[in-house]
């Protein structure tokens, strides 16, 4: 099995598991953990090996599930699973100031 067929397939493993306790549709979750409402569903549509996938896009989508994992739900045990950073699990996010028009 290639790198890359593995990667996709702890990818959606991960996906999948997640989806069980937090149900939207796959556009949403593409939209969300990486920006780009496309993104599972290419993978899943995508030929063994041929999947269009950057090593950033996984690393994001992987570290979006590490760091956004029901509590009451265990990970896959064949997939490593990235460290979680404390503020996006906690969805603190920094926020960027509008500057307002002088009138």
């Amino acid at each position: 099995m290639s790198e890359t067929v593995r990667l996709t397939n702890n990818l959606l493993a991960v996906a999948n598991r997640y989806l069980t306790k937090r149900p939207q549709a796959w556009s949403t979750l593409g939209a969300v953990a990486v920006r780009d409402p496309k993104f599972f569903t290419r993978l899943q549509g995508s030929e063994a090996g041929k999947s269009k996938m950057t090593v950033q896009a996984y690393d994001t989508a992987m570290q979006f599930f590490s760091d956004h994992w029901p509590t009451d739900l265990v990970w896959p045990e064949s997939v490593p699973r990235p460290e979680v950073i404390e503020a996006r699990q906690q969805n603190i996010k920094p926020r960027r100031r509008r500057q307002s028009a002088a009138a």
